[in-house]
């Protein structure tokens, strides 16, 4: 279907789903808290809270970490820029090519969550644990996709679903974590900031990764997707180390 459409008019389908999603938000009417009058509402924020919030984080070292283990992820994230070199440099099956990969990362991004939400985790494990091991499949993810790609597209997208099942593992519980650990009189500081801080990493993996290989060869492309790889998987051994560490520290303070 999308080869037999121009770029207009599939940026035209998808503003139009952008519109209809606007339009069902409107149809949501939330209602306020038992609890709270609306002349008791907190005022809004000042940059004076946010300074606050940050030395906060700063001085929260389980909430610094959940939060840091959150911004690597999002490197792998801009490193999806590399779905589209596969697609067209390594198997050139051009805009197809690119479809197929970039659906095997949203089966993946579904399937993660899903899978954390149905399983019964023992109380001993500890989401540090589990975020480092699903940053870990992030890794293989890329590093997989260099080491299957004489097997063909499917292989390799399945490696890629793979490891976008473990991003979408890591964004779910440090999001979880972040409002569980945060005091409430930060939390809406702290979300601001992960939103942004999140973009800017994503962003800049995503410039600074396409700009490397674009200047190279498919080589050089599978080249950068096993480095990638390798990072995450170093950075998620470092976080697995930090987090028992910050988790024996808690202990001991309780």
């Amino acid at each position: 279907m999308g080869a037999d459409l121009l770029p207009v008019e599939l940026f035209t389908i998808i503003a139009a789903g952008f519109v209809l999603s606007g339009l069902l938000v409107f149809w949501i009417h939330p209602k306020p808290h038992a609890n709270l009058e609306i002349d008791d509402a907190p005022p809004g924020a000042t940059f004076q809270d946010l300074m606050k919030a940050v030395t906060y984080l700063l001085t929260n070292r389980a909430l610094l970490t959940v939060f840091c283990m959150r911004l690597t992820v999002y490197i792998g994230s801009g490193a999806q820029v590399l779905l589209a070199i596969f697609a067209n440099d390594v198997f050139e099956l051009g805009r197809e090519g690119v479809g197929l990969l970039y659906a095997f990362r949203g089966i993946g991004m579904l399937i993660g969550p899903v899978a954390i939400m149905l399983l019964t985790l023992r109380p001993s494990v500890r989401c540090g644990t589990v975020v480092s091991y699903a940053l870990g499949l992030v890794g293989v993810g890329y590093l997989g996709a260099v080491l299957l790609t004489d097997f063909g597209i499917w292989s390799v997208g399945a490696i890629f679903a793979l490891g976008f099942a473990g991003a979408g593992v890591v964004r779910m519980l440090t999001m979880s974590n972040l409002q569980e650990q945060c005091a409430p009189e930060h939390l809406p500081q702290i979300l601001a900031l992960e939103q942004g801080t999140s973009s800017v990493v994503q962003s800049a993996a995503a410039v600074l990764i396409g700009a490397s290989v674009g200047s190279l060869d498919a080589g050089g492309a599978m080249t950068m997707s096993a480095a990638v790889g390798v990072f995450l998987l170093a950075s998620a051994l470092a976080w697995f180390q930090v987090s028992r560490s910050s988790a024996r520290v808690t202990a001991r303070s309780a």
